[in-house]
């Protein structure tokens, strides 16, 4: 069986992409970013930090979740405009204000998920005959945003 699969390191590089190279898509490494899935399901995280509440009351609890987040400057909500970002921005906004951070909305996209599942192959979308292995060519090009007019 071929296997199909985006050209991405993770579910942030997949929602962010506006069409692109991995390389070029522009990530904010003192973002934190999250989508309406992140919120729609538990989060091992936001279990972590009820955990914590539990074990350590809520001061410490808060202490810790603040010391995970330092090296952070915001929280991003990325408009993929597969939801209505707005009924997610209360919620993003409060976990940026827990957490002393600042929030944005950012624009993403699902378009390697539409290319994915509508055949439409690309550059960034990895197709890997059947008895193939999987090597670093599949997972890394030298195009770019640029040179895709």
């Amino acid at each position: 069986m071929t296997m199909v699969f985006p050209r991405v390191d993770d579910c942030i590089s997949l929602f962010l992409n506006p069409g692109c190279a991995r390389e070029e898509i522009p990530r904010d490494t003192r973002s934190y970013y999250l989508t309406a899935g992140w919120f729609r399901h538990n989060s091992s995280l936001n279990e972590a930090f009820e955990d914590w509440v539990e074990r350590f009351g809520p001061e410490r609890a808060a202490s810790l979740r603040r010391a995970m987040f330092r090296g952070y400057e915001r929280v991003s909500l990325i408009d993929t405009q597969a939801y209505e970002v707005n009924d997610f921005v209360e919620l993003s906004n409060g976990y940026a204000a827990d957490l002393d951070l600042e929030h944005m909305i950012v624009p993403g996209s699902v378009q390697l998920l539409e290319r994915l599942f509508r055949r439409e192959w690309n550059s960034e979308i990895v197709v890997v005959p059947p008895g193939e292995a999987i090597g670093f060519s599949h997972l890394f090009t030298a195009d770019t945003c640029s040179s895709k007019g």
